[in-house]
């Protein structure tokens, strides 16, 4: 875990970096102005979401590295089996398929969800409901109203 940590902290100071090198990047080539739209804009602006969220991801990797760090010194007896997990969310991405065509796309999404987001620990049962409810239903309002990609339609949509 520790090892996975640092390469997470590493990773993330890598997307910094090169963040960095491309907001520089992107401003020579010109952001344009209020007319007209400069090429370098969408990169430049890609860019610093890219340098934002880096810098998020440091301070969490920061944190769950001295968190794996204090779990270390503690003997712990009652460790969760790792591989539970991953296995739930592959079963639960291979069942999805078969589900969206008894079911629908949006239902069948929705459970998926939340059987990922008890298997990644999710505490509780309304923020999980919550969360996979708006999931489920703003990615079939961007891509099955706004795109117009025909989904598996499922019992009444």
């Amino acid at each position: 875990m520790r090892n996975l940590a640092k390469f997470d902290l590493t990773l993330s100071i890598f997307l910094a970096f090169f963040a960095v090198i491309g907001i520089f990047a992107s401003y020579n080539i010109g952001l344009g102005n209020f007319e007209q739209i400069g090429p370098g804009l969408f990169p430049f602006l890609a860019c610093i979401t890219v340098l934002f969220t880096s810098a998020g991801l440091i301070i969490s990797s920061f944190r769950s590295l001295r968190k794996i760090i204090n779990s270390e010194s503690q003997n712990q007896k009652n460790q969760p089996v790792i591989w539970r997990r991953p296995i739930i969310i592959l079963i639960s991405l291979a069942v999805w398929p078969i589900l969206v065509n008894l079911i629908g796309y949006i239902i069948s999404s929705f459970i998926v969800c939340f059987g990922i987001t008890k298997a990644i620990g999710y505490q509780g049962l309304l923020k999980p409901l919550v969360f996979c409810l708006f999931i489920s239903l703003g990615i079939w309002l961007i891509f099955g109203i706004m795109f117009d990609v025909d989904l598996p339609p499922g019992f009444s949509f």
